[in-house]
Formats: C-alpha cells, sequence, structure tokens
C-alpha cells in the first residue's frame, strides 16, 4: 500500500509537542469559545474576563487553543471585525506595562501607533530594553506601576487602534504565573480598559489555585478537557496518518484508537507507532506491523504514566489508592475518601499532600463534583496492575522458609 501519486503529505508524525496532522473533536469547547468571543465582538469590550481550559499534560489544551486560533484568523467575520490572535506563554506578562502594551498592539499590526503611546522610540538613545530581537529606548519612566497597563490601554481606544478590531490573547502554561505576571493578568481580566480583548488561559488543572493565590479569584468555571470519544479517536488516528503518511485500513484505526482511549497523548504515541511499523513493513495490513505499531504506542503510553509519577514523586502513595480502589471496585472517589485511602495504607504516608501533588501533575483528574481519579481508563488499569505485582512481592516476602525433611 504505497501512498499515491501527486498526493502532498504532511512531513510525518511529529512528537507530542507538536500539532495532530489532524485535529478531531473538540467541538463543543471551539463552540464555547466561538461564543465566547462572538459576545466580545458584539460589546466592543472585554467586562467577560478570563476563560479558562484546563487538564491534565497531554490532554491537548494547548494544540485546541493553536486550533481556535487558526480557525478565527481563517474566517471573515459577517459583521466586519477583524480578529487577531496571540498564543504566548506567561513569560510575556512580566514585562514592563509598556513593553506588553506594545506587544498587545502587535498582534493588531499597531505596534508604531502603540509605540507612541507608551513613549518607546527605536531611535534614541536613552535606558534600552531588548524585545524579541529588536532594541527599544524609554524616554520616560514606565516601571510597572498601579493602572499604567490599563491607562495605556485606554489610550489606545480612544485613538482608534481597536476600531473594528479585537483580539484573542492565550496565556499557555497558566499554572506557572508569578505574582508580578498575575498583576498584569488581573487588568487584563478586570477589562476596565474598555478594549475589546477576549482573554484565554490555558493550564493544568491546578490553575484556578494558583490564580487565587496571587487574588484572581472571580474567573469563570474551567472547562476541563477529557478524553476524546471513540469516532473522535478513530477520525484522529485514520485521518491522521493519511495527512501525514498514507493511507490507513479502518480496522487498524478502530484497533489503535480503541488502545489510546481516546487520549490525545496517546493517539500520538500510536501514530508514532504505526509510522514507524509501516517504515518498516511498507504497510500496516499485516499481523506483524500492527502488532509492532501497538508496541510501540503501548511503549509511549506506559512511558506517559511512569513520567507522570515520576515527576509527582507520589508513586507510591498512588499505588495504594488505585489498590484501594480496586477493593471497593470503584474508579474513582471523593478527594477526602482518597486522602484517607493513601494514609490509612502507610503510617509515612500523607494523604492530602499525595493527592494534591498527584492533581498537580496530572497523575489524578479531579472531577467538578470533587472526585478524583486516575482519568485515562488504561492509567487505571495500570496503577491496579502495579499494586497487583506489589501485593504479590509483599507475599513472597513474608512467605514462610519451607522446611528441610528430617533425614
Amino acid at each position: 500500500m504505497m501512498a499515491g501519486m501527486g498526493v502532498r503529505r504532511e512531513p510525518g508524525i511529529g512528537d507530542e509537542r507538536d500539532p495532530p496532522p489532524h485535529f478531531a473533536g473538540r467541538k463543543e469547547e471551539l463552540g464555547w469559545l466561538q461564543e465566547r468571543l462572538d459576545r466580545v465582538c458584539r460589546g466592543g469590550t472585554a467586562s467577560g474576563g478570563l476563560n479558562l481550559i484546563v487538564g491534565v499534560p497531554g490532554a491537548g489544551k494547548t494544540h485546541l487553543a493553536m486550533e481556535f486560533a487558526k480557525r478565527i484568523v481563517a474566517v471573515r467575520r459577517a459583521d466586519g471585525v477583524k480578529v487577531a490572535a496571540k498564543l504566548t506563554d506567561t513569560s510575556m506578562l512580566g514585562m514592563d506595562d509598556a513593553l506588553l502594551f506594545v506587544e498587545i498592539a502587535k498582534a493588531l499590526g499597531e505596534e508604531k501607533g502603540a509605540r507612541r503611546i507608551a513613549d518607546l522610540d527605536s531611535k534614541t538613545t536613552g535606558r534600552q530594553v531588548s524585545l524579541h530581537g529588536l532594541k527599544y529606548a524609554i524616554t520616560k519612566d514606565v516601571a510597572r506601576s498601579a493602572g499604567r497597563l490599563a491607562s495605556l490601554l485606554e489610550t489606545s481606544q480612544e485613538r482608534g487602534l481597536w476600531k473594528r478590531r479585537a483580539l484573542v490573547l492565550m496565556f499557555d502554561e497558566l499554572q506557572t504565573v508569578t505574582k508580578r505576571q498575575a498583576e498584569a493578568l488581573a487588568i487584563l481580566h478586570q477589562g476596565l480598559h474598555g478594549c475589546p480583548i477576549m482573554l484565554l488561559g490555558v493550564g493544568l488543572q491546578h490553575s484556578p489555585a494558583v490564580l487565587a493565590e496571587w487574588g484572581i479569584s472571580r474567573t469563570k468555571r474551567p472547562r476541563h478537557l477529557g478524553c476524546l470519544s471513540r469516532e473522535e479517536a478513530i477520525e484522529a488516528v485514520q485521518r491522521g496518518f493519511e495527512k501525514a503518511v498514507d493511507e490507513m485500513p479502518s480496522t487498524v484505526a478502530e484497533t489503535l484508537a480503541d488502545a489510546s482511549h481516546g487520549f490525545p497523548q496517546h493517539i500520538n504515541g500510536y501514530l508514532q507507532g504505526a509510522q514507524a511499523a509501516y517504515r518498516k513493513h511498507g504497510s500496516l495490513d499485516t499481523e506483524a506491523a500492527l502488532a509492532e505499531a501497538l508496541a510501540l504506542g503501548d511503549d509511549v503510553r506506559i512511558g506517559y504514566y511512569n513520567a507522570r509519577l515520576t515527576a509527582s514523586k507520589v508513586r507510591d502513595e498512588m499505588i495504594a489508592l488505585a489498590g484501594a480502589m480496586a477493593s471497593e471496585n470503584v474508579a474513582d472517589m471523593r478527594r477526602r475518601e482518597a486522602q484517607r485511602a493513601v494514609s490509612s495504607a502507610d503510617a509515612e504516608f500523607d494523604g492530602r499532600n499525595a493527592v494534591e501533588r498527584a492533581i498537580r501533575h496530572g497523575v489524578l483528574t479531579e472531577t467538578e463534583e470533587d472526585r478524583v481519579l486516575f482519568g485515562i481508563p488504561s492509567f487505571h488499569n495500570h496503577m491496579v496492575e502495579q499494586w497487583q505485582e506489589t501485593e504479590r512481592e509483599r507475599r513472597t516476602r513474608n512467605r514462610p522458609e519451607p522446611r528441610l525433611a528430617a533425614r
């Protein structure tokens, strides 16, 4: 099964940090984001505040933001509002207010106007700062002060920089935000500047707790990204492979999608496995090729679990929690029940700390009902298997030594 002549393929399957060759699913989330943007464009202001997308590592949060940005920039709006989008990390929020303001305006194509408003001039010889390879001199003191960023944005609105324009400003890895960065984020979140900016934060599950720690507590209920449906996972596998490598039999796509349980990071792993097997065997039609694709994908999947457990530093505690779930034949627990189950498993275990660390590092997924689970069915199964193995080892250690028969 060779690629058809003249068919343009993408440059293969990348790793989990690369955009997927085919974006599947997330229709509900994309619809929600579009509705938020429509409100900003209709009202011409940013009074809606910070929107949040959260989830465990590998759930596809950043890729969702990238896909949304690509779609809204490509579409010509019927209301005539031109929308720009900028996806960056939280480090941009740490700039002094003038430079942050210029970066925001640059996304609109209004860098020169913004630089004039902020009294930044690249041709003067005063105190200089470097921004994306360009040198700027500051003609006035522009260190961060209360209301400075808001004032700059208000002035830009008055001078027409936002006429029939709107901006989707997205900050990735929001859980890393510092106190200084949160000060600027709070001004954008409050929206009193009056500029039509849709603010989107993308981060891990504990991002709202980090924001609350820095005084940003009145945010909308975050959207939690979970697994794709089976149909969406099959589409992601089959269409993704088709765009990046070659055609894939439907039965193969279904098998790989089922193995992935619809988790985006796992889907990428099985696509990598399929690509390697295809290059070795020349097709995916044989049992040997499919078995190799599955084995390679399994390695990536198990590697993900181990990476999360290593980062959390509560592997033993999570194995104990998996054992408690297995003993009760449940897949999730209330947070406090999970904490008690861990603490009761070993006198040295701190259940509360372990559960919180597991959530922060994506080992456990938290639900809106304050329940916790391992999130991906195969992760749950993996942890139960780890517990069973630990129990077998414990029984072996405690087994009495056989007595030698008397002669």
